[in-house]
């Protein structure tokens, strides 16, 4: 069953991509570019011998060589060149230059005649991306049935556990009635009385012992039901998360030379390998590092593990702490070499006057320095240009996906939210700081209520009835990922980096390109396939939203037209 689930899964997202391909194609082939940058690609390098006019027969647009693909192309070729170019990571045009020289070296032994390097680049990426996207959507399948089934499968066994005593304390008690209405029944005199009572004692213990054995069975049969309902909804949600994935706002993006897809796999692979296979799941993150900047957040994912384990034996073993710190540094390293790189290669004895101005800054970053000087990017400088605002109209349906499922498992229980998930609400015994400062926060909040019924002239019992109330529409609003993700703890991770990255995309990034920054977080897309397994009038705007997007991708994208 697990391979043909995979096999499906595999095919849904090679088939998704070939569409969506097939359209980027199709509108480039029939529709003029709005831009013909991508036609100056083939000149030589900075520094070449060989002039500063492309060979002949090398001006032409590489096959979907638009956008972010020309740098990575020319970054492949010629490496960082200029500072600005180092917005753009190794990781992607590393692989694309190893693909471009196998594709070369395949035109060679099969007679034909020599690509040029960035058409060689570019089919290279848009192959990688390929095979990428299929293992994303394979290690997103993976991951959400692991996360949104095993934290419910417990809750299950702990609730199977406990009908499992309440059927064994109605069996004793029918014991003890027995026994009381045989004893009645007995005579207490001669060796008839013996008698009677030790076949009372017999007919007591087989009573007992049926009782007991239906109790258990009884207690083991709920807890199947339970469990094989959690799973059924588990797995239908993984299903849907996962079609939501192939059929993504920012599906363009996934099918292009782009580094979204080969990041998506690295991180999604990290998560599924980090719990039993740590320094593998390590790897992988430090592969996404290398290809996207927003890859050194997966310092969250050991650092929450480790923490993690410390609530839970109140005292963080050193050898732990040595490895989350190990595994840290290993998933930093990537950008912190890119760094140092750029340092020596810009800033170092060895560069020509005058330098850039990022060289004197107190903690040189050329990444930092090329985003907030190229691209205007920092804490709220999107919004002080009113000519971008209607920008972030493309922006509005993921952000209210992220606001609405972010608060929705915030809101279930507020101990879990200020805690980073460590201690949700009937777990573990909090820290004496913490209970002390729970309780404080609870006198607040009960002071706050009772100046507001003051104010308002509300009867005590009128607020709580509201309360109620409102308590149960959030219930009643609830999807399945929310149920879900609620009673599984290693949910907690992975919704925090969502919030993150959600307060990143809207505070401190073009707010435009939000789609497609967001499109890397599992828990969105369990948010999704929760919206869509309630179906209702939210899953068909949920799917309209995605067919639109793509629609309007594939025409603009591939024709060098602004999109997202």
């Amino acid at each position: 069953m697990a391979t043909a689930s995979a096999s499906r899964v595999l095919v849904l997202a090679l088939a998704s991509r070939l569409v969506v391909l097939g359209a980027m194609l199709l509108a480039d082939w029939a529709f003029d570019d709005l831009d013909s940058s991508s036609r100056l690609q083939g000149y030589p390098c900075s520094g070449s011998s060989s002039g500063s006019v492309p060979p002949a027969g090398l001006i032409h647009k590489p096959l979907l060589g638009v956008w972010d693909t020309v740098y990575f192309a020319r970054v492949a070729r010629c490496g960082y060149e200029t500072d600005k170019i180092n917005a753009f990571f190794p990781g992607m045009p590393a692989a694309m230059r190893a693909g471009g020289g196998a594709l070369s070296g395949l035109a060679a032994l099969l007679g034909r005649p020599p690509m040029a390097h960035e058409a060689a680049s570019s089919a290279a990426g848009l192959a990688l991306n390929l095979a990428a996207f299929c293992v994303a959507a394979l290690c997103l399948h993976r991951l959400s049935l692991r996360v949104l089934a095993g934290g419910s499968a417990a809750g299950s066994r702990g609730s199977g556990g406990k009908g499992s005593s309440l059927v064994g304390s109605a069996a004793g008690t029918g014991r003890r009635r027995s026994a009381r209405l045989l004893g009645l029944s007995s005579s207490p005199a001669g060796s008839s009385a013996t008698t009677d009572e030790a076949e009372a004692t017999r007919h007591q213990e087989a009573y007992g012992s049926q009782q007991s054995q239906r109790g258990r069975l009884q207690g083991r049969s709920a807890q199947q039901q339970q469990q094989q309902r959690v799973q059924q909804q588990a797995e239908r949600v993984a299903d849907l998360a996962v079609l939501f994935f192939c059929c993504n706002p920012a599906s363009v993006f996934y099918s292009a030379a782009y580094s979204e897809a080969f990041f998506a796999a690295a991180t999604w692979a990290g998560l599924l390998l980090l719990p039993r296979r740590h320094w593998a799941g390590v790897a992988a993150l430090a592969a996404a590092s290398a290809a996207r900047s927003n890859g050194i957040l997966g310092v969250w994912f050991p650092l929450h593990k480790a923490l993690a384990a410390a609530a839970a034996q109140r005292r963080l073993p050193l050898r732990e702490a040595g490895r989350t710190v190990l595994s840290c540094a290993v998933i930093l390293a990537p950008y912190v070499a890119m760094q140092a790189q750029a340092y020596l290669a810009q800033c170092g004895a060895a560069a020509a006057p005058p330098l850039p101005p990022w060289c004197s800054a107190r903690l040189p970053s050329v990444y930092a320095f090329i985003q907030r000087e190229y691209w205007d990017v920092g804490l709220l400088r999107f919004y002080r240009d009113p000519a971008r605002l209607p920008m972030v109209l493309v922006s509005v349906p993921v952000a209210l996906l992220s606001i609405a499922g972010l608060s929705a498992y915030f809101a279930a229980d507020w101990q879990r939210a200020l805690t980073l998930g460590l201690y949700p609400k009937g777990g573990s015994q909090l820290p004496r700081w913490l209970a002390c400062l729970g309780r404080a926060l609870h006198k607040w909040r009960a002071t706050g209520a009772a100046w507001a019924r003051a104010a308002r002239g509300r009867p005590s019992a009128a607020v709580s009835g509201s309360s109620l109330r409102r308590h149960e529409a959030l219930q009643e609003r609830c999807s399945a990922f929310d149920e879900l993700a609620q009673a599984s703890p290693e949910a907690a991770p992975l919704v925090y980096h969502w919030a993150l990255m959600t307060a990143v995309a809207l505070l401190a990034m073009h707010v435009n390109v939000a789609t497609r920054f967001l499109s890397a977080c599992p828990a969105l897309y369990w948010a999704a396939g929760g919206v869509a397994a309630r179906g209702g009038a939210w899953a068909r705007l949920l799917w309209l939203w995605c067919f639109v997007y793509i629609v309007l991708g594939c025409l603009l994208f591939p024709n060098f037209y602004p999109w997202t």
